[in-house]
């Protein structure tokens, strides 16, 4: 983690949010210039807009585990059940008392 990472479970949405940002414009400039559009300054190396776009989700994914897990450590979140879809690595949450 950077030493520009939020440290509060408020900053820590706001990050999230940020990067649900970028992935809006990654998906607007997809739909808007194709799937295998590249930007016209980058050059040939550039990557596609899909490239991008799977980019920003990783990095949504990334930033959603961590609020997830701080939430957990802060007690607002509980785990149940067994992982989802199979992924060992996702829990299921749900919000407030594990009672």
């Amino acid at each position: 983690m950077s030493r520009w990472a939020p440290t509060t479970i408020d900053g820590m949405i706001v990050h999230l949010m940020e990067e649900c940002g970028e992935v809006q414009q990654a998906a607007g400039k997809l739909l808007r210039f194709g799937l295998d559009g590249t930007h016209p300054d980058h050059g040939l190396l550039a990557e596609t807009n899909l490239e991008a776009l799977l980019r920003e989700m990783r990095d949504v994914e990334k930033r959603w585990k961590i609020l997830k897990e701080a939430l957990h450590d802060a007690g607002h979140l509980y785990i149940v059940g067994r992982p989802l879809c199979g992924d060992p690595e996702e829990r299921k949450y749900r919000a407030g008392d594990p009672e």
